[in-house]
């Protein structure tokens, strides 16, 4: 998928369990909601989605320009 938007970055974890994925994330979120005015949206990919899912997904954080 290719995002055209200034306004939009894409961060991923992968691992196996145990590795500290969730509190690595927890804190990087904290630390943009201290030095920045990013919305963070925050998917688990434990069970598989239907790609329109991520459109609406996007369009809660107010991303609309992309694609």
């Amino acid at each position: 998928v290719l995002f055209r938007s200034d306004n939009l970055r894409i961060i991923g974890m992968t691992a196996a369990g145990g590795y500290g994925k969730t509190a690595l994330a927890v804190k990087f979120k904290e630390q943009l909601k201290l030095t920045s005015d990013w919305r963070v949206l925050w998917v688990s990919f434990t069970q598989p989605y239907p790609l329109a899912q991520f459109g609406r997904w996007l369009a809660v954080v107010g991303v609309t320009d992309c694609l």
